[in-house]
């Protein structure tokens, strides 16, 4: 097989102007380094994959031919450099080429490190993540720098790809021919011209965009099958997804207007008939409180790090928040909306299910919308919204800011001094500190508060002040323990303070740590904690419903028994019936709708695909892999109406203020 597979390429090279074999040359490398990265990742994910030899061969057979569309574009440039380089040129020629070649090697070798890192967080292939990442090379390439021992594996990287090329162009004939080529200009454009005619058909061939479909049984399979350069370039072009393009529909009028239906349960009054205008006027009671409001953001806080969610831990990590669970409101079945902190953001402050493509917070005009923060603000509370990094990372600056907070990040000056920092950003005791600052000036100013804090040091690269725990830096477990112990300090200070006893914490995770698995929406890593705390305020009790982070905002109101205009899609968790309720997981492109009562899981992808999984509502909520419970039709269509209803209002402006004033 290699001694043919050695004929054809020389066949083929003989054939080849001399000028473009280097073309072949790179290549062939790429290539090789797709295939090698590929079978790196197959070993890293064995565990998910559950592959047949037969599948096995289907997803590097796919993944072959994306990874021939990606090394036509990768060298794209250097087909049109080397058609335009006059032939000849023995003076620069040789370094030139060799220099092309180093080059070349180190990218490779660069993308593949890169790729392996990025599953080894993510569990994907290059994506939005990564596009996001590099849009914020502050923080990113500083996370990077402190996560890994960078500059060792640069040198590396390069002394290999030096290593590498010098032994090619030593001992390999093809590259000799390359350096020594002369090649009249008119046979060259014509082979330029047949280079782009296979880019061309290489790219609609590739199988990229159906590889969901092609392995629909497995996310880890479609991933692997895909290649990251092509997957990076497609997170590029596509930061959003017309849901009426991409995904099923019904007639929207009949989708309003279920979805008015559905939403009319939590006892609003509807302020008009239109079926698009889901604006309501909830009740509220004669003892309208004016408490204090510190809403508290876990970063990547699973559920699973926790003893008070019933996980089996042989140490859990949160010994505070497992001592306030047994004072507070707890829920005990939520789930996180996304897979990213600007994903609960959006939960959290808007009320609304995740939508397709990028996060509302993210999108070009992020103010203005039916938000948590302008209803304090209309109530007269004084918003703050703290984070510990620059707020202006993932677009949160203008998020808040234009949704009735005022910023408060590393750059205010109220908020010096800090103790520890690290790529995101301060410590979470020093951002606690600020927190509390800020609290006693309201206080100070007789104006009631809200706070939105958003914490940072549960995130790579898992540093913290040395000496606060035992646990060593640099471990994910350990920044959870630092987390928790913040958290807990915190709280202790907080109940010194003469504002306490009229403030009400609700703490709560982002997302999970870990955000993929065998399905497309593994309903595991989306588990999460939820707590409201003071127990001068709240009775100790537990919410045994399944629901979501677009359920705090209503629950929150609710309890401050506050009559208001609400666009919300969310509900007050303690009306759901204990063994009900329901919950939206999703990503930038499966939508999921879960039942509470049955487990059934309703996802909705690009290609207009709807597909339903069973799940486990119990701890650690799993794939039901022997459930035959018969598809339920209603539940897809009601995920439907509530996607298509959301974002039909989304594109309509119906989710923002500006919409319904009176010029």
């Amino acid at each position: 097989m290699s001694q043919t597979v050695f004929y054809l390429f020389q066949k083929l090279s003989k054939k080849f102007p001399g000028g473009l074999l280097g073309l072949l040359l790179l290549e062939g490398a790429a290539l090789l380094s797709f295939f090698l990265t590929r079978l790196l990742l197959t070993c890293l994910a064995w565990g998910e994959l559950e592959m047949s030899f037969p599948l096995l061969c289907l997803v590097f057979a796919a993944g072959a031919l994306s990874d021939l569309a990606a090394a036509h574009w990768m060298l794209l440039p250097l087909a049109l450099l080397l058609t335009l380089l006059p032939s000849g040129g023995k003076k620069f020629r040789p370094w030139l080429c060799l220099g092309i070649l180093a080059l070349h090697l180190f990218l490779l070798l660069f993308l593949a490190t890169a790729e392996l890192l990025f599953w080894n967080e993510f569990q994907a292939r290059l994506n939005f993540i990564a596009v996001d990442y590099l849009a914020y090379t502050t923080e990113v390439v500083s996370n990077i720098w402190q996560s890994y021992p960078v500059g060792q594996i640069l040198l590396a990287m390069a002394a290999f790809s030096l290593a590498i090329a010098w032994l090619i162009q030593r001992y390999c004939r093809l590259y000799s021919r390359w350096v020594r080529a002369r090649d009249n200009f008119r046979r060259r454009l014509l082979f330029l011209a047949a280079y782009l005619l296979t880019l061309a058909l290489l790219t609609l061939l590739a199988p990229s965009q159906d590889l969901a479909r092609l392995f629909r049984s497995n996310h880890c399979q479609a991933e692997l099958a895909g290649n990251g350069l092509l997957s990076l370039a497609r997170a590029f072009r596509h930061n959003s997804l017309k849901y009426e393009q991409f995904y099923r529909t019904t007639p929207p009028g009949e989708a309003s207007a279920r979805l008015k239906e559905e939403l009319g349960k939590d006892g609003g009054r509807f302020l008009t008939q239109d079926t698009l205008d889901i604006r309501r006027t909830l009740p509220g009671t004669h003892d309208e409180k004016r408490w204090n409001v510190v809403i508290i953001l876990e970063e990547s806080l699973s559920a699973s790090f926790t003893g008070c969610l019933g996980e089996k831990l042989e140490k859990s990590f949160t010994p505070n928040l497992d001592a306030l669970a047994q004072e507070g409101m707890l829920w005990e079945r939520c789930f996180a909306s996304g897979t990213r902190t600007v994903r609960g953001l959006e939960a959290i402050q808007l009320s609304i299910p995740p939508t397709p493509g990028q996060s509302l917070v993210k999108r070009p005009h992020p103010e203005g919308y039916f938000s948590l923060g302008h209803i304090f603000q209309e109530k007269g509370y004084h918003n703050t919204f703290l984070y510990g990094g620059d707020s202006r990372f993932d677009g949160m600056k203008a998020f808040f800011q234009g949704n009735g907070y005022q910023v408060q990040d590393a750059r205010s000056p109220l908020s010096l001094p800090k103790t520890f920092a690290n790529a995101w950003g301060s410590c979470d005791q020093d951002l606690f500190q600020w927190a509390l600052d800020e609290a006693d000036r309201q206080t100070e100013a007789n104006t009631p508060f809200h706070q939105f804090i958003l914490t940072t040091s549960n995130h790579r690269p898992y540093t913290f002040p040395q000496g606060v725990i035992s646990a060593p830096q640099f471990r994910r477990f350990a920044a959870v323990e630092y987390s928790d112990y913040a958290l807990g300090e915190y709280l202790e200070k907080a109940r010194s303070k003469p504002w306490f006893p009229n403030t009400l914490f609700v703490v709560l995770a982002d997302h999970c740590h870990s955000t993929s698995g065998r399905a497309a929406l593994p309903l595991d890593k989306y588990h999460i904690p939820v707590l409201f705390y003071n127990p001068l305020l709240i009775p100790p009790q537990r919410i045994h419903a399944v629901c979501s982070q677009i359920d705090l905002a209503p629950t929150l109101l609710a309890l401050l028994g506050w009559s208001y205009e609400s666009a919300f899609f969310g509900t007050d968790v303690r009306l759901l019936p204990p063994d009900g309720g329901r919950a939206f997981p999703g990503t930038f492109q499966h939508l999921g709708l879960l039942n509470g009562t049955t487990g059934e899981l309703t996802t909705l992808s690009p290609g207009k695909k709807a597909e339903t999984t069973f799940w486990s509502l119990t701890p650690p909520f799993l794939p039901l892999d022997d459930h035959h419970t018969p598809v339920d039709k209603a539940e897809q269509e009601k995920a439907i109406f509530f996607y298509q209803g959301s974002s039909l209002r989304h594109q309509k402006q119906l989710d923002r203020l500006k919409t319904y004033q009176t010029p």
